[in-house]
């Protein structure tokens, strides 16, 4: 960040009484400063910009959906178990809303609250269909709009890694979710992550977590969740075949998925992890 900030003076060094400049010279303190209060973690349009047409991304999100659906077992088109009442998901780290639109394409009985801390990636949304809701804030502090409500669910796809205080943000998920409900999470694997970024096929400088799935059972444990159930997802021989330039259905990734999981042999091979919590008993944290 300090190469940031001797950019940033360097533009401005040199004095001038043409206009324009003077007004950029006053805004520098300001311009600074939010670049320095971002937190780390955070994505920008670029990624939203990119989610549109790269097919490696596209997969990814339609991926993780399909897997979201399969762990609340909304899979099919159902109304809610009370009845008429639509499923009330509360989505953290939603970008764009990308993943969120592809989710109710397939089931449309379910109403989402994305919380999403970028005004850019908001903004990059669109046009967002009437059961999709996005709201800008903090996940480990959540808006009073949000903490008035009570969630069936709570999902965060490829998130944890780009959250650094993960007691605060279980503790918060806890206080909205519904007695039994659930928790949603997908994590990528830190090796394949690495390797990703070394060989300049994913750049994974927004990751400021790298806590193994056993580290973030621990800390949802802390907070009064149990675990429902974990395993891989995104097998490598096909999640591979986009960086090809070859779109691939993510119903052909989940099917050739079951089929390499039956191959204990190729377990190293997935990409990634989903972790189902439930939310169980009191909540045992002091935060």
């Amino acid at each position: 960040m300090e190469r940031v900030k001797s950019a940033i003076n360097g533009i401005y060094k040199e004095e001038s009484s043409n206009e324009a400049l003077f007004f950029l010279v006053k805004k520098k303190d300001s311009y600074y400063n939010e670049l320095m209060e971002k937190p780390a973690g955070v994505m920008n349009k670029d990624y939203a910009e990119a989610r549109e047409k790269n097919k490696v991304l596209v997969l990814r999100y339609k991926s993780r959906a399909l897997e979201l659906l399969e762990a609340l077992n909304l899979s099919s088109v159902s109304s809610h178990p009370d009845g008429e009442k639509p499923f009330e998901l509360l989505d953290l780290g939603s970008a764009e809303g990308a993943l969120l639109k592809f989710l109710i394409e397939k089931n449309p009985n379910i109403r989402v609250t994305g919380v999403e801390y970028s005004p850019e990636l908001i903004r990059a949304s669109g046009d967002l269909p009437g059961n999709i809701h996005l709201i800008q804030g903090d996940v480990t502090a959540l808006p009073s709009e949000v903490k008035e409500n009570r969630f069936d669910a709570v999902s965060a796809m490829a998130v944890v890694e780009h959250i650094e205080n993960l007691e605060k943000l279980f503790h918060e998920v806890y206080s909205v979710l519904k007695e039994n409900g659930r928790m949603v999470i997908s994590i990528p694997v830190s090796f394949w992550d690495r390797v990703s970024s070394k060989l300049g096929l994913m750049k994974g400088e927004f990751h400021v977590n790298e806590s193994t799935p056993e580290k973030i059972i621990e800390i949802a444990e802390q907070q009064g969740f149990v675990l429902v159930m974990k395993r891989k997802f995104m097998s490598l021989p096909v999640a591979f075949v986009p960086y090809l330039g070859i779109a691939v259905n993510p119903y052909f990734q989940k099917k050739m998925d079951e089929c390499w999981r039956k191959l204990l042999f190729f377990d190293f091979l997935f990409v990634n992890r989903l972790i189902v919590l439930e939310k169980k008993g009191h909540n045992f944290s002091g935060i």
